[in-house]
């Protein structure tokens, strides 16, 4: 139930305290970093849970709010997105692949 609640406040909580990290002044790094920090946390939750989808989402928060710049945050989105797409297309390969049980003659 608790991790429940964690997880559903977690979203507003990080989506509203993104609204408000520009006015942190020079305490806007160390705002982030806690902001990634939290969606790391999430997305260790997520995988324990095995609830992919929300560590996906809270990965991609994670990486919103990392302090890396602007280019290295483009190509590691697109990186997580290019993965993703992998992993459907590997899933979906393995559900529809014939399953061979010995030597074709």
């Amino acid at each position: 139930m608790l991790l429940n609640a964690m997880k559903w406040l977690s979203l507003p909580l990080l989506l509203a305290a993104a609204a408000f990290s520009r006015f942190a002044g020079t305490y806007e790094l160390r705002v982030d970093l806690v902001m990634c920090m939290v969606a790391l946390i999430a997305v260790a939750l997520a995988v324990w849970k095995k609830e992919f989808a929300w560590g996906g989402g809270m990965l991609a928060i994670a990486v919103v709010f990392s302090p890396f710049g602007l280019a290295a945050k483009i190509f590691a989105l697109f990186g997580l997105a290019v993965a993703t797409v992998v992993a459907i297309l590997v899933i979906t390969w393995r559900m529809h692949a014939p399953r061979v049980s010995g030597p074709a003659l």
